[in-house]
């Protein structure tokens, strides 16, 4: 399987590119700073617990 990466871009401006742990039903779950987030591939949207973070593709 190839790897799969989100790039997020942070509140402070910094961009990170970000392994992808794992794939479901088009949700890539992700862990940043030890906390867990996840993109809803459909909207682009990322979720993070603590942080404000944009998905670019």
């Amino acid at each position: 399987m190839d790897k799969k990466y989100v790039v997020i871009k942070m509140e402070n401006k910094t961009v990170q590119r970000i392994l992808v742990d794992n794939k479901i039903e088009g949700i890539y779950i992700f862990k940043f700073n030890n906390e867990e987030g996840y993109v809803q591939v459909k909207n682009a949207k990322v979720r993070m617990l603590c942080k404000k973070v944009f998905l670019f593709f």
